[in-house]
């Protein structure tokens, strides 16, 4: 089997498991003991950081979000949607988040990213038929100017399709700097 297809066959197998148990991510993921308790969120993957952690949670919450809410939805509606799932857990976050653009010392502007979760991803959320590069750019400007090194561009799609897409960034060092 290859990579390709064992992960769809993961999720698959993922999605199966969540509607027979009736359970989330988290609550099937240590019920076969692939977490462990720990830190504020409850359960913690082994080796993996805060971002990692935060991250592996707002693709949970957005799959479930999809489920059953379905596709053709408002950005908005998912964002509130969202917004009732980190409140539901005690995660921090700040929604609509004003982003100051400072040219010279002199604040000429502002922009606004959807959700900054824990002061350490910025979660951009989206609800069209297909994540273009523009989408890709702006995320890594919003992690630029906050000093976020993750961040996790989510689109509920849109149209026919109606896909759940993500992409995972990583800001380095080198990044940074552009």
């Amino acid at each position: 089997m290859d990579a390709k297809a064992y992960e769809r066959w993961t999720k698959e197998e993922t999605e199966r498991l969540i509607e027979a148990e009736k359970m989330d991510v988290y609550e099937l993921a240590k019920k076969f003991g692939r977490y462990k308790k720990g830190g504020p969120h409850e359960c913690k993957r082994e080796g993996a950081t805060e971002e990692e952690e935060l991250i592996m949670r707002c693709k949970s919450y957005a799959r479930e979000i999809m489920k059953k809410l379905g596709k053709n939805m408002s950005e908005s509606v998912y964002h509130k949607a969202c917004i009732v799932k980190l409140k539901r857990d005690n995660i921090a976050y700040k929604t609509e988040y004003n982003i100051p653009i400072i040219f010279e010392e002199v604040r000429i502007g502002t922009m606004r990213c959807d959700l900054l979760v824990n002061e350490r991803v910025v979660v951009e959320l989206k609800a069209k038929e297909k994540i273009n590069e523009n989408d890709k750019i702006q995320l890594r400007k919003y992690m630029r100017y906050l000093g976020v090194k993750r961040g996790l561009l989510i689109n509920f799609g849109k149209g026919g399709r109606g896909v759940l897409q993500f992409v995972t960034m990583t800001m380095t060092t080198k990044n940074r700097s552009t």
